[in-house]
């Protein structure tokens, strides 16, 4: 009599290894991340604008200089797809428009987002 003993065990190795796959790939995604907003110049910044291309997040009217603004980025049922995150704004009349970061199926995959504004340069971290 021949014995399945072998090939259960392996079959069972390989649906454990794919549900951890699964899990560890879902949990790589946030579901609403934070972002903060640096305005490192000595310029304030008018008409602020954070979002992504379907939605726009964030509407500031203005940021001094050395300020900071923190909110949250909402991933709803308009976003469904893939794309990058935006910002606009103003210093002395002139608009700065900025694409940055990434997000994948209406999810982020970072927890925090920090723009660094400064007079000539931006940075961005992800958490």
């Amino acid at each position: 009599m021949k014995s399945d003993i072998g090939h259960n065990n392996s079959l069972q190795m390989n649906n454990f290894f794919i549900l951890i796959s699964v899990i560890l790939l879902s949990s790589c995604y946030m579901d609403n991340p934070r972002i903060t907003i640096n305005n490192n110049t000595k310029e304030t910044l008018t008409e602020i604008e954070f979002g992504i291309e379907s939605a726009f997040i964030a509407d500031v009217d203005s940021l001094a200089a050395r300020e900071s603004y923190a909110s949250k980025i909402i991933f709803d049922e308009r976003v469904k797809g893939d794309g990058a995150y935006i910002l606009k704004y103003n210093v002395s009349g002139v608009q700065h428009t900025h694409s940055f970061g990434y997000f994948t199926n209406g999810k982020s995959m970072n927890r925090l987002i920090n723009v660094d504004i400064e007079t000539d340069t931006i940075y961005y971290s992800y958490n």
